[in-house]
């Protein structure tokens, strides 16, 4: 709890702002820790009958279903330009990875609102065992570096 660790989270915590995460929730073990933190600190600021109220950005990164690529007939509540439309499904998630659509749902679970605040294709690095549309590069030395293009979102969180 927080207010144990933190005996001085009350005074501390009133004048928050903005809470920031990026991409810490890959693992889907990971996501309910991080909203559970997420709480507590909405609650101390909303005990303290507190006018401010902080926000929380996140950033994420789609992963899982061909190696995390994705296109909008992959996920019908994503426009081509990666609109969040809504949540399709309030099935758990059952795989090791988090879904984009399973943290929504988490946050909508709790009765907190959700913003799309920008969506973009990136590229990262490909690990050894991901095969999935590459792209080779050349690094800095000439190099063949493997890369996948990725979603990345990021998303306003009010309680």
């Amino acid at each position: 709890p927080l207010l144990e660790q933190i005996p001085s989270a009350t005074t501390s915590l009133s004048s928050l702002d903005l809470i920031v995460a990026s991409d810490c929730v890959w693992l889907t073990s990971m996501l309910q820790s991080l909203l559970d933190t997420v709480d507590s600190i909405f609650n101390v600021q909303s005990n303290n009958c507190n006018s401010n109220k902080a926000s929380f950005i996140l950033s994420f990164q789609r992963r899982g279903r061909n190696g995390g690529t994705s296109t909008a007939d992959d996920h019908p509540n994503t426009t081509p330009s990666g609109t969040l439309t809504s949540i399709s499904s309030s099935a758990p998630q059952t795989s090791m990875f988090t879904t984009v659509e399973g943290v929504l749902q988490a946050i909508e679970d709790r009765g907190w609102t959700w913003e799309r605040l920008s969506w973009r294709y990136t590229m990262v690095e490909a690990e050894d065992h991901e095969q999935h549309d590459e792209t080779v590069v050349g690094d800095e030395n000439g190099l063949p570096v493997r890369m996948l293009q990725r979603e990345v979102y990021v998303i306003e969180v009010r309680p």
